[in-house]
């Protein structure tokens, strides 16, 4: 059963009406957009903290699952080269993402990278100083 209701070219023909009255709400839309930016200052702030607490979290994270490669690798599988390997991938990531995330100038990228990567590399030295230590491993 054909009604007007589902016929075609009526469809056709409001969807170009309604295409011309998007034509005319274009002016509507730049006085959006204007509204937006306006109001877009308000959460700068909280954009600014959002993004600094997103990059700390994704850091520690890769710490974690870094620390947890150089327990399973070294520790279980006795194999310090993948370890020291997956350990250090990992950690130039996590330093890629503080310096690609983060606004910052030459002098605290330097010094966020020494401290990124001096504790699983100083943690990594010293799981391997330990373990030639302990006698029958």
């Amino acid at each position: 059963d054909f009604t007007q209701d589902d016929n075609p070219v009526a469809d056709a023909a409001q969807a170009i009406g309604s295409a011309s009255e998007a034509v005319d709400s274009a002016a509507a839309m730049v006085e959006h957009v204007k509204i937006y930016r306006e109001l877009q200052a308000n959460w700068q702030a909280y954009d600014a903290y959002a993004r600094v607490c997103m990059t700390m979290g994704t850091i520690q994270f890769l710490h974690a699952v870094g620390y947890y490669c150089v327990g399973m690798l070294v520790v279980e599988n006795n194999s310090p080269l993948a370890a020291g390997t997956s350990l250090l991938i990992i950690t130039i990531c996590a330093w890629l993402i503080f310096k690609l995330d983060l606004y910052l100038s030459h002098k605290v990228l330097i010094a966020g990278g020494i401290l990124i990567f001096a504790a699983p590399v100083l943690s990594f030295f010293e799981i391997l100083v330990q373990l030639d230590t302990v006698p029958g491993y």
